[in-house]
């Protein structure tokens, strides 16, 4: 049965793929069959498949590696592009400028069939008045695997990363997504105030079986829950309080990457006053209950991994 529905779904992708190069246009460069067969493996591979993609301007190449509610942040600020056709449009900005695209992977946390990869990227090239130009920025991706783990897709491509979205839009989301956005928010609270009162039994309560807590710059994540409840176990034993403010909520159906700011303050045994903090990078999932969890709770955000 398990097989059966694999390969339904696979058929399924490769039928949303087969519309999408169908409704590209006629334009495009490099519109043959090895876009919509050769999928990538590991989310490294779809990082190196998007660079091809680019630099070749072929269109059709680029939206295979998206799934179908896919959201693309093209911008430090504003609106993402959701869905095939906002996607195209937005990777079409790049390709009129005619650039070239460098793609280097600074981080891969990986939660079962969720990952999320952080990439150093410039895009250069020279502009039609014959001047140079280059741009780029940290990204902060979150991959998902299909149900049989046979390829892996981008279902959040945030090419600015912890960049702070518009004052005036409040968070980097679809317009249906803002009741989602408050129960995240609240979620976060939650584990402030969690930390706060010492309630570990409440931490793992927002925290997904399969969940990875990466709560140093560099080594390795916590996996599980006594790993991560002896992650802040070590924070417990500092006796400080900690302040997370969300910065930005961006989310494709059931999946959220949440960017948060936060410190954690206090008094240690020395009677010396310390306070650290960083900007975590999270991806959060809603179960079929409606509640949502912490898959990966990546606290030092685009830090480099050891």
């Amino acid at each position: 049965m398990n097989t059966l529905k694999n390969n339904i779904v696979r058929l399924l992708t490769i039928m949303t793929i087969m519309l999408v190069v169908i409704s590209c246009d006629d334009n495009d460069n490099g519109n043959n069959s090895e876009d919509i067969n050769d999928f990538a493996t590991t989310p490294e591979e779809v990082v190196e498949k998007l660079e091809m993609y680019i630099n070749a301007q072929n269109m059709n190449g680029v939206l295979s590696l998206y799934n179908g509610a896919a959201v693309f942040v093209d911008q430090p600020e504003g609106a993402p592009k959701v869905g095939f056709s906002a996607i195209r449009e937005g990777y079409q900005g790049f390709f009129d400028l005619g650039g070239q695209s460098d793609i280097q992977i600074r981080n891969v946390i990986q939660s079962g069939n969720l990952a999320l990869v952080i990439v150093d990227w410039t895009f250069s090239g020279i502009d039609s008045d014959g001047n140079s130009f280059e741009f780029g920025a940290t990204g902060t991706d979150v991959l998902q695997q299909d149900e049989g783990g046979n390829y892996w897709l981008y279902s959040i491509d945030n090419a600015f990363g912890v960049a702070r979205p518009d004052s005036n839009t409040g968070f980097t989301q679809a317009e249906n997504s803002a009741a989602s956005t408050a129960e995240l928010e609240v979620l976060v609270e939650n584990l402030e105030m969690y930390i706060n009162t010492r309630n570990m039994d409440g931490i793992l309560s927002l925290y997904n079986e399969e969940a990875v807590f990466v709560d140093q710059p560099e080594g390795e994540p916590k996996v599980g829950f006594d790993a991560i409840r002896e992650g802040y176990q070590g924070f417990f034993d500092l006796g400080g309080q900690s302040d997370i403010q969300v910065r930005n909520v961006i989310q494709s159906g059931n999946i959220a990457l949440v960017i948060v700011d936060w410190t954690y303050t206090g008094i240690d045994s020395d009677g010396n006053s310390f306070e650290f903090g960083a900007t975590g990078t999270d991806v959060l999932q809603q179960g079929e209950d409606g509640n949502w969890l912490y898959r990966i709770d990546n606290a030092f955000g685009i830090a480099r991994a050891n």
